[in-house]
């Protein structure tokens, strides 16, 4: 029998618990807030209602955690229009 790896919870990927409920996975609607915070801290993003401020290395390797990559390519590119 082989055994499955299980997937990280949020709160074991960095996830700052502002964000997360009492298992350590996502309050309702609050990976979207994330999303936003992550994105804009990437892009050097003015962003006043973010509710954990991140550093853009400390964002990145979110994103890349959470396999968010996409969103950072689509806002970089929705700014350039």
């Amino acid at each position: 029998m082989t055994r499955t790896s299980r997937r990280q919870t949020a709160k074991e990927q960095g996830v700052p618990a502002v964000y997360l409920g009492p298992t350590g996975n996502f309050r309702p609607g609050y990976d979207a807030s994330l999303k936003r915070d992550l994105v804009a801290a990437v892009l050097g993003l003015p962003n006043p209602d973010a509710l954990h401020r991140f550093t853009g290395k400390k964002a990145q390797q979110l994103i890349t955690a959470r396999g968010w990559q996409h969103f950072v390519d689509a806002k970089r590119k929705a700014a350039k229009r």
